[in-house]
């Protein structure tokens, strides 16, 4: 038997569970439209070890429970015989529901550089099954891809390090779930971005990160520390980041023809996201501190051209729902907003 649940890479790879979220919504067409009404705003998130993210806002698990977009049920490990959990896991796949293992030792997995080397506890992400496999989406040789994983391997790096609080979850998205194009939220979202600053937590949000990535690359500057190293994934998701406003442009171009106009900016802040990534790589390379000045100032000329961009997309937006509003007088019957 075989059971594949709908799955691709998406436009952001940075971090697993907001990927593997984001291929779920990517590839169900009732609900896609969540991409492009969200996964505008930014938060930067320090945790007691001095690990820094950048993240999108509300883009995993619960926010899409709580909007009534899916489901979720918690599974206990000590509650599934190891004998039976292979079985089980192939049950909730046959209920369309992703897996989301959120510990499993990687020393069991052969697409991990950890297997049988040493123990490392990670997350993996299963979106189906055959015969002898699951179908996984991780991270194997430095990118996030879909693999066919030995069924087995799976089962015993869950089992690896089992202890009462050993767990994964479920997520399935409602038959009856159905996203509309929001000019509003989307709006509301930009406005948020813009105005920045911290949220309820203190975390820097919006288009303050910018201001953030400012100050950290002026204390390495600063410091010059043989061993200061930019952190890949903050530089790798600010550029997922730009993806996103292409990918919502390309989208929203299909609908509302003045969007067109703003594809060049879209590309230009696309283009320029992956020009501060690879600086940030060859800085780790060389530690050459003028690559480090050089990206502080594409970082100066990419926040200008974004608030801008946003400028005028919220105008055309607000334009658009003018000129709905007035067809809907004209005619005097109800038109739903794109």
């Amino acid at each position: 038997m075989e059971k594949l649940l709908p799955m691709a890479i998406p436009p952001s790879e940075t971090y697993q569970l907001q990927s593997f979220m984001m291929g779920i919504m990517l590839q169900n067409k009732n609900v896609r439209n969540v991409l492009f009404n969200s996964y505008i705003n930014l938060y930067i998130s320090e945790n007691a070890w001095d690990k820094v993210t950048l993240e999108f806002t509300d883009a995993e698990c619960e926010p899409y429970r709580l909007t009534g977009i899916g489901e979720m049920d918690l599974f206990y490990l000590q509650n599934i015989s190891k004998e039976k959990c292979k079985d089980f896991l192939k049950e909730r796949i046959e209920q369309d529901n992703y897996l989301l293992l959120f510990e499993i030792d990687e020393y069991e997995l052969s697409y991990s550089e950890y297997y049988k080397k040493r123990h490392f506890i990670h997350d993996t992400y299963v979106y189906g099954y055959d015969d002898t496999h699951f179908y996984v989406m991780a991270y194997s040789h430095g990118h996030l891809r879909l693999l066919k994983v030995p069924e087995q391997e799976i089962i015993d790096g869950l089992y690896s390090q089992l202890n009462e609080e050993s767990h994964f979850c479920s997520f399935r998205v409602y038959h009856k779930a159905k996203v509309k194009l929001s000019i509003k939220k989307i709006l509301s979202q930009v406005d948020n971005y813009l105005v920045g600053g911290k949220n309820e937590l203190g975390e820097t949000v919006g288009i303050s990160v910018y201001d953030y990535l400012q100050q950290t690359l002026t204390e390495v500057e600063n410091d010059r520390n043989e061993d200061d190293m930019l952190n890949p994934r903050v530089f790798r998701m600010l550029w997922e980041h730009k993806k996103m406003i292409l990918f919502r442009n390309l989208h929203l171009a299909e609908r509302i023809a003045t969007m067109n106009d703003l594809i060049p900016t879209a590309k230009k802040l696309e283009q320029q996201g992956t020009r501060v990534m690879l600086m940030m790589l060859k800085f780790n390379l060389k530690h050459d501190y003028d690559i480090v000045n050089r990206i502080k100032i594409n970082l100066a000329e990419m926040k200008d051209i974004e608030k801008g961009y946003w400028c005028s997309f919220s105008k055309i937006l607000q334009n658009q729902n003018k000129i709905m509003d007035n067809r809907k007088k004209k005619l005097g019957i109800k038109i739903e907003r794109v």
